[in-house]
């Protein structure tokens, strides 16, 4: 029993972090569309009442599924997210 506790609380042992390396990988982000929306992370469309926040998001949402490029990305959305 005490060899079990003992591994556990070896598996909860904090482990030191080389701060430097961190600082100097830093990852590059994959987007779903080029640019404009990070895939993994949510996206804000704000806007007045009207200004038409719902057809953008609806023309991305098609744009993805269709795998076709954005009225605005030079390149086609990544259907990654609908996987």
């Amino acid at each position: 029993m005490r060899d079990l506790e003992s591994r556990a609380a070896a598996d909860l042992a904090p482990v030191r972090l080389d701060l430097r390396a961190l600082a100097a990988a830093e990852p590059q982000p994959r987007f779903i569309v080029d640019g404009w929306m990070p895939e993994g992370q949510a996206t804000l469309l704000a806007g007045h009442g009207g200004s038409g926040k719902s057809l953008i998001a609806l023309t991305v949402a098609v744009c993805i599924a269709a795998r076709r490029a954005c009225f605005w990305a030079a390149r086609r959305a990544s259907p990654r997210a609908c996987s």
